[in-house]
């Protein structure tokens, strides 16, 4: 036996047993860490491919890892997939190129795998589900739009106008958890999808979310218009009318009355009816000759010939009479002459649409001015201060006076919070005595006096905890006992 091997015997058997028992468990643990480090050292970093994923595309994606035998990882319920990191940029461009990442939307790649054999209906179908698709793609690219459902109805033809259908639209969305549509959004949405199929009118497109909020719903009603979407856009319309106004209105009488002085509100009553008058004009003083057309006819007369009229002029053997002497006078002619004359009327057509856009019939405006403070005293304005405000608020709204508009500009004190100022509790200014007198505060072992502090009522005025001050003083108060201890 070799010497080292026995002095390491020697060693260890006049080792006690707890120190064998250290060391078997210092190189056990010794071997694991090396073991773990060496383990988790040769295993690749891995970075995220693709975060975010619908089941059908995260299938189609690990079937393609497994194919090609690269190693992928899952997270976030499997919506999440990483691989090494060094195959980041390669993998996602092979996956981008088989076109697994389709959103579990068939688009117009169905028709590469053509058939010889499909119908005319067949393909029309096809075609209807790749507009379809194509537009649920499109529509998730939208930041709020988690993903998305459209159904498109297409048009039929007839014969008869009565009988003939528009075609119609329902889009579905899943918005993303946080996360509003905004209306100017919607419309743009609508207006995609209102574009991307033939025929396809905005007002015959239903847009809605998966909570059953209707976005944006149909227009259109046999017969006429539905009031049930303008009334939300006349609506918000008017609000937002009515809040800039005020907003206006504060903004101006800020700098006279301070911030947080004034206060403003402005009712407005908008038209949004649409009025068509088509007005026409005729003017008879200024007739114009447009166009004349004169026709001549003349016809000359002769004189009547002589001789056997009937079926015996026929005959050969009837002698023919004897021809008219040159002398005998002949008819006169007849003549006839047409003149047409067509004149031209001044005319003047005038089509007017008014209205639609939101016209004012009438607005009231009121403002609250608070007191004016003069030397730490709240005193009422002057009415001629208020004439002033009330003139230069009205030439700033455009108030009309002829349209029945109002404005009305009151000083009123505003209402100040008020602060509680219950007198402290013996407790209360107990502690406060004890903590501004005699508090030491104990740095690196050397006492200082500490600060003094305001008092605990004053405190209490201004809305503090008194619970945690006083928790505060006796922690103090023990803290200071333990080291006047430790120093006796």
């Amino acid at each position: 036996m070799p010497s080292f091997v026995t002095q390491y015997v020697e060693l260890w058997k006049r080792l006690k047993g707890g120190q064998r028992v250290a060391i078997v468990v210092a190189v056990l643990a010794t071997l694991g860490l090396s073991g773990a480090l060496i383990y988790y050292g040769s295993q690749p970093t891995y970075g995220v491919l693709f975060a975010d994923l619908k089941p059908a595309d995260a299938q189609a994606i690990v079937d393609k890892l497994k194919t090609a035998n690269v190693s992928y990882s899952l997270s976030d319920g499997g919506t999440t997939i990483s691989v090494p990191r060094e195959r980041i940029t390669e993998l996602r461009l092979q996956m981008a190129g088989t076109g697994v990442l389709s959103g579990g939307h068939v688009g117009f790649d169905i028709f590469d795998r053509s058939s010889f054999g499909a119908t005319d209906f067949a393909q029309k179908v096809n075609y209807q589900r790749a507009i379809e698709g194509e537009l649920a793609r499109t529509l998730e690219g939208m930041d709020e739009v988690e993903s998305a459902r459209v159904h498109v109805t297409r048009p039929r033809e007839s014969l008869f106008a009565d009988k003939a259908e528009r075609a119609k639209a329902s889009v579905v969305l899943r918005i993303r958890q946080g996360r509003e549509l905004s209306r100017e959004r919607t419309e743009s949405a609508v207006n995609l999808v209102a574009s991307a199929v033939e025929g396809l009118d905005p007002a015959d497109i239903s847009l809605m979310d998966t909570r059953g909020r209707l976005l944006s719903a149909p227009t259109r009603m046999m017969g006429g218009v539905s009031d049930a979407g303008a009334f939300n856009t006349h609506l918000e319309a008017r609000r937002k009318m009515e809040s800039e106004t005020a907003a206006r209105v504060i903004s101006l009488l800020e700098p006279v009355t301070g911030t947080g002085h004034v206060r403003a509100d402005v009712a407005a009553d908008l038209d949004f009816s649409q009025v068509e008058q088509t007005e026409e004009k005729y003017n008879p003083q200024s007739a114009v000759m447009r166009s004349q057309q004169t026709s001549s006819e003349q016809r000359n007369g002769a004189a009547a010939q002589g001789g056997i009229a009937g079926t015996r002029a026929n005959d050969p053997a009837t002698p023919l009479a004897a021809p008219t002497s040159p002398s005998t006078p002949a008819r006169p002619g007849d003549q006839r002459t047409a003149t047409t004359t067509n004149w031209e009327i001044d005319k003047t057509v005038k089509r007017t649409i008014s209205g639609g856009a939101g016209r004012i019939n009438r607005l009231s405006v009121s403002v609250v001015v608070d007191y004016k403070n003069s030397n730490g005293t709240s005193v009422v304005r002057a009415p001629e201060e208020l004439q002033k405000m009330q003139e230069i608020v009205a030439a700033a709204v455009g108030i009309d006076a002829t349209r029945g508009d109002q404005i009305v500009v009151q000083s009123i004190p505003f209402d100040q919070p008020t602060l509680d100022l219950t007198p402290p509790t013996w407790l209360e200014r107990y502690r406060a005595r004890r903590f501004d007198r005699g508090a030491l505060h104990y740095s690196s072992g050397t006492p200082r006096a500490a600060p003094r502090q305001p008092e605990w009522g004053r405190a209490r005025a201004a809305g503090c905890c008194i619970r945690h001050r006083q928790q505060w003083c006796f922690i103090h108060e023990c803290i200071g006992g333990a080291f006047r201890l430790a120093a006796k």
